[in-house]
């Protein structure tokens, strides 16, 4: 069963979980600072053990701060691991967050993919 815990906004907030896929990670629910904790445990574990990884986000809900910095955290569990990690189907919300934070360009440096800004895509941008 799938734990769920009230937020502050008086919503159910669905905990996150990792899962395994075909082709690498599924995260399912909230990344949120109630769900990174356990999330951190988690993708730290198994980026340890895995040289490079998909992390699909697909299933995301609901995101805040704190799923951002876990990502980031992620990126420098696996270089240190040796490894490499993409992020697939970030939702909206986090994409924003990484500019606002001016982080995009770390998540773009593993994979995300162009951001579409009205109508046309962008492409990535190369460091000098």
């Amino acid at each position: 069963m799938i734990k769920r815990k009230h937020s502050n906004h008086g919503h159910m907030d669905l905990l996150a979980r990792l899962e395994v896929t075909e082709t690498g990670w599924r995260i399912v629910g909230d990344m949120n600072f109630a769900s990174v904790p356990v999330l951190l445990v988690q993708g730290r574990n198994l980026l340890q053990h895995h040289a490079d990884i998909e992390i699909d986000l697909i299933e995301v809900d609901h995101v805040d701060s704190a799923g951002l910095v876990l990502m980031l955290e992620w990126i420098d569990i696996s270089r240190e691991a040796g490894g490499s990690i993409s992020f697939l189907n970030i939702p909206d919300d986090m994409v924003n967050m990484s500019r606002l934070c001016n982080v995009e360009d770390l998540l773009f440096s593993v994979g995300l993919p162009p951001i579409q800004e009205n109508g046309k895509k962008r492409r990535k941008k190369r460091r000098k």
